[in-house]
């Protein structure tokens, strides 16, 4: 069966983090990075007015092409908001079997966050096909060419976490994908600040298989 996640995240595997957007910046941010050529943004849920946001940034990267997501998700009820403001995957920091499964079960795109093998055996049993490896920094690309050897060929490893545009290039591959959080966005960047990092990431690992 096809995996139409992974094919988005096949051709679009920089994932903007959008941690601390604001409505007020929410379109210009939106914009900018869709004029850069990104197609996958993830605004996380943990601040006051998050939803406002990311529904926000649905509308505007309507027809676009781009997935919107949801990050940091921890219950059930924050899943259920994030699809209704329009998220189309959703993320979790941590490893929640009863989260894993009930996402997965209904068809939705849900990452679960991992550190350790363990961590990502439990998950692919609980039903995941894309696990989230965070914080990264504190695994590294080694630690992702070991699992590559133990897991099935066809599971997507996202790296988040300390990702910076003079360390991605080790990442990418191993890992399948990276989560692109403060080293892109920042609340309160300026438009051509945003655009100059938006296409310099994007450069970053032209060429990368």
């Amino acid at each position: 069966m096809t995996n139409t996640f992974h094919d988005h995240l096949a051709t679009h595997p920089h994932v903007a983090i959008l941690r601390g957007l604001t409505t007020a910046d929410a379109h210009m941010v939106t914009d900018t990075l869709l004029e850069a050529g990104w197609r996958t943004i993830e605004v996380p849920l943990n601040r006051p007015g998050a939803l406002d946001a990311l529904e926000m940034v649905v509308s505007r990267a309507s027809g676009s092409g781009a997935l919107i997501g949801a990050g940091t998700v921890t219950t059930l009820a924050e899943c259920d908001s994030a699809k209704n403001a329009g998220a189309e995957f959703f993320l979790s920091p941590h490893t929640d079997h009863a989260l894993t499964k009930e996402l997965t079960g209904r068809g939705l795109h849900y990452v679960p966050g991992c550190q350790t093998v363990s961590d990502i055996f439990s998950a692919l049993r609980a039903g995941a096909t894309t696990v989230k490896l965070f914080p990264f920094t504190h695994l590294g690309a080694e630690f992702v060419t070991a699992v590559r050897g133990v897991i099935p060929a066809d599971i997507h490893l996202m790296a988040v976490g300390g990702i910076t545009i003079d360390t991605v290039g080790d990442s990418m591959p191993p890992a399948n994908s990276v989560g692109v959080g403060s080293s892109l966005y920042t609340p309160g960047i300026d438009r051509e600040t945003l655009a100059a990092k938006a296409s310099q990431w994007l450069d970053s690992t032209k060429g990368k298989p």
